[in-house]
């Protein structure tokens, strides 16, 4: 690889790193393959609500005063629980590794199954990201 083509991968890498880090909604997105089967049906709820929670959280990470609650009434199947309960905490980490987090469901075991699969999602080889890359 000549020094050139090792520069502009280096280059690359870092633009995707900011921008994962910067943008929630596109952390969404590149990762989201990673824990699904399925191909993601993007549309704009998911946006909206990506942007939302981004919101929130960076009040959260400048340890700002809340402004308001968020309440989320979407109707089942519609990617709730990987935007809010799977890939959000882990956005929030790349963040802020200090933050904690509470999953709770009406069922425990529908709260446990999805800590379990945030967690599994954490020790999923870094995600599948490219070599020398972490968010």
């Amino acid at each position: 690889m000549s020094k050139q083509s090792k520069l502009d991968k280096e280059l690359e890498i870092a633009a995707k790193r900011s921008l994962l880090k910067n943008s929630y909604y596109d952390f969404f997105k590149f990762f989201w393959s990673t824990l699904n089967h399925e191909k993601l049906v993007d549309n704009w709820h998911i946006k909206y609500l990506c942007d939302e929670l981004q919101s929130v959280a960076e009040r959260v990470f400048k340890r700002e005063k809340k402004e308001h609650d968020l309440i989320i009434n979407i109707p089942p199947s519609m990617s709730k629980t990987s935007i809010v309960n799977i890939f959000f905490p882990l956005w929030c980490w790349a963040n802020d590794y200090s933050l904690q987090f509470i999953s709770v469901s009406y069922s425990y075991q529908l709260s446990i199954n999805i800590s379990e699969r945030c967690r599994d999602a954490v020790s999923y080889t870094h995600l599948k990201l490219p070599t020398n890359y972490s968010v």
